[in-house]
C-alpha cells in the first residue's frame, strides 16, 4: 500500500507538468487569441464635425459721420429694437438752424416764384395790351397826318411828331413782348425763379440730410449687442456708437478642415450645439460655404442658418456643428479601429484564412462616427481582427469574435 501511494506521489507531478505541456504546445499550435469581429449590416451616419461661433445673419456697426457732443444715449445692450427707432441723439443746435435758415430761403424763392406765375404774370400782359393800344394809334396818327401833309393840310412837324411817337409805341410793345416772353412758363425769368426755387429745395435737403445724421437710428430690426458711447461723450466721423444684430434667423459660422470640401454642399442639415448648453443641440443647415480657403488655418468657412433659434442662444458664443454629410442604410459596417491604413488610398484590414492572419485591401464607404461602411474585400461572413501586436500576416490566430462583437 505505501508503494502504490508513492508511485502515485511521483506520477503526479509528471502528470501535471505534461499537461501543462501539452496545454502550451496546442495553444502554440492554434495561435494566441485575438479579438474579432464580422461585419454587420446596419445604418452609418457620416458627419463633419466642427467648431466657431453663433453670429447674426447681420451685423450692423453704427459710426458717427460728424463731429459733435452725444446728448441721449436711448438704448441699453440686448435691447430689442425696430427700424427707424432713434438710438442716439447728438447735439445739433447748428445744424438746426442751418435747417430753419434753408427752409426760409426756399419759402422766399417759392414765393417770388408764385409772383412772376401770378401777379407779374398778369401786369405784364396788361401792359402789352396798353402797348398795342397805343401802337395801333400812333400808327393812324401817322397815316393821318402824311394824308394831310399830301393835302397841304398839315405841317411837316406835326408829321415827324407822329412819326417820332410811332416809333416810341413799337418800342414799348416789342419791350411790353419781350416781358410777356419772360414771364411765361417757359420764359427766362420765369426759368430763373423756378431755377432758384429748386436750389434753395436742395439746400433744404442737405440741411435736412446733414441734421438727420445728428439723430442715429436703427437700419434694420435688431438687437444691441454692444453699446460703447455715453451722453457727454465727444464723437468725431467714424467714431463707434453702437453694434446691432439682426433679430431675424442666426447663424452658426464654423471653420471646416478643407479636406471635407468634398464633402460639403448647400442646404446639408446639421445640428449644433452651445457650448454653454452641452445637452441641449437644435437643428441647422448649411447656408454658405465660402468661396476660398483659409491658407492659415488651412479651412473654409461654412455658415450655417438657424430657422429656430432657442432662447437662450446668444451672438458671439462657442458652439460644435455636426454636418450631416450623407447617410446609408443596410451598408457592410466594420469598427473603424479594425480598418488600418483608412486615412490613405490603400486601406486594409486583416481577416482570419484557414486559421491564419490574412492581409486583404479593401474599398471604404461612408464613415460614421465608430464605425465605417465596407464598399468591398469584405462578405458578411469574414471574421475581421482587431489590431493587436500577433497581427502579422501567416501567423496562427484563433479569432475571438465575443471580444470583438463589442467594438461594433
Amino acid at each position: 500500500m505505501n508503494m502504490t501511494r508513492r508511485k502515485i506521489l511521483w506520477a503526479l507531478p509528471i502528470l501535471i507538468i505534461g499537461g501543462i505541456l501539452l496545454y502550451v504546445l496546442q495553444k502554440a499550435i492554434r495561435g494566441p487569441l485575438v479579438p474579432a469581429v464580422a461585419a454587420q449590416r446596419g445604418a452609418v451616419v457620416q458627419k463633419v464635425v466642427a467648431s466657431g461661433q453663433i453670429i447674426p445673419r447681420t451685423r450692423v456697426n453704427l459710426t458717427s459721420q460728424v463731429m459733435g457732443t452725444v446728448d441721449e444715449v436711448l438704448v441699453q445692450e440686448g435691447d430689442a429694437v425696430q427700424a427707424g427707432q432713434v438710438l442716439v441723439q447728438i447735439a445739433s443746435a447748428e445744424a438746426t438752424a442751418q435747417v430753419e435758415q434753408a427752409q426760409a430761403a426756399y419759402e422766399l424763392a417759392q414765393a417770388k416764384a408764385d409772383q412772376f406765375q401770378g401777379v407779374s404774370a398778369r401786369l405784364t400782359r396788361e401792359t402789352l395790351r396798353q402797348a398795342e393800344v397805343k401802337l395801333r394809334q400812333a400808327r393812324l396818327d401817322v397815316k393821318r397826318e402824311e394824308e394831310l401833309s399830301r393835302a397841304n393840310a398839315s405841317t411837316q412837324e406835326a408829321l415827324d411828331q407822329a412819326r417820332s411817337a410811332l416809333q416810341l409805341a413799337e418800342s414799348s410793345y416789342q419791350s411790353a413782348m419781350a416781358q410777356v416772353k419772360a414771364t411765361a412758363p417757359q420764359g427766362s425769368d420765369s426759368r430763373m425763379a423756378l431755377a432758384a426755387v429748386e436750389q434753395s429745395h436742395g439746400a433744404l435737403a442737405a440741411a435736412e440730410a446733414r441734421l438727420a445724421q445728428f439723430r442715429i437710428t436703427a437700419p434694420i430690426a435688431a438687437r444691441v449687442i454692444q453699446r460703447r458711447i455715453e451722453p457727454g461723450d465727444g464723437v468725431q466721423p467714424g467714431t463707434a456708437l453702437l453694434v446691432l444684430g439682426s433679430v431675424d434667423a442666426p447663424r452658426a459660422q464654423v471653420q471646416v478642415d478643407e479636406k471635407y470640401l468634398s464633402l460639403l454642399r448647400d442646404g446639408l442639415a446639421a445640428r449644433v450645439t452651445a457650448d454653454a448648453y452641452p445637452g441641449r443641440s437644435f437643428d441647422a443647415k448649411v447656408e454658405r460655404i465660402a468661396p476660398s480657403v483659409n491658407q492659415e488655418r488651412g479651412s473654409i468657412e461654412v455658415q450655417l442658418i438657424i430657422a429656430e433659434a432657442p432662447p437662450f442662444l446668444r451672438f458671439d458664443m462657442s458652439a460644435s456643428v455636426e454636418i450631416i454629410t450623407n447617410s446609408a442604410e443596410g451598408a457592410l459596417l466594420l469598427p473603424i479601429e479594425a480598418v488600418q491604413a483608412a486615412a490613405t488610398e490603400e486601406p486594409f484590414l486583416y481577416v482570419v484564412e484557414q486559421g491564419k492572419v490574412a492581409k486583404r485591401p479593401v474599398a471604404l464607404g461612408l464613415r460614421g462616427d465608430t464605425v465605417v461602411e465596407i464598399a468591398s474585400g469584405v462578405k458578411p461572413d469574414d471574421l475581421v481582427l482587431l489590431p493587436t501586436e500577433a497581427l502579422k500576416p501567416g501567423a496562427r490566430v484563433r479569432p475571438d469574435v465575443k471580444g470583438g462583437q463589442g467594438a461594433l
